[in-house]
């Protein structure tokens, strides 16, 4: 009720991040899905951002994004932790997962910007 949502881009990665200058190479037992994304807060006031999205698998197996996600996004793209949100104005941020191998059937978990907001509205990624 309070934004509107909209995934860009989104592709399983393999098992291996490159690494940069900063931070070594991240490999991972299972796989690492990217996520580009668009969201417009569709309130008449600026909302900070507290909860980062998530997804789920056909399992109803939930992953959260990366702690370290800016170091392996693409240059010039940010996540989505501790933004501001002005009115009516869209942003674009990046997120990575790691997800078990066998992870099918993911959806991009979209949710409300309140603080105790459990409504989450599932994007197919079609993978």
């Amino acid at each position: 009720n309070d934004s509107e949502w909209m995934v860009i881009e989104a592709r399983e990665m393999g098992s291996t991040l490159a690494g940069n200058i900063i931070a070594e190479a991240k490999r991972s037992e299972g796989k690492f899905i990217y996520v580009r994304f668009k969201v417009t807060n569709t309130t008449n006031e600026q909302e900070a951002v507290l909860f980062t999205p998530a997804v789920r698998d056909s399992k109803g197996r939930r992953f959260e994004e990366m702690d370290d996600l800016e170091f392996y996004l693409p240059e010039g793209q940010t996540g989505m932790t501790m933004e501001q949100l002005p009115s009516g104005l869209p942003k674009t941020f990046s997120a990575i997962f790691e997800v078990p191998a066998d992870a099918a059937g993911m959806l991009f978990l979209a949710r409300n910007f309140a603080a105790f907001a459990t409504e989450e509205k599932g994007i197919d990624l079609g993978f």
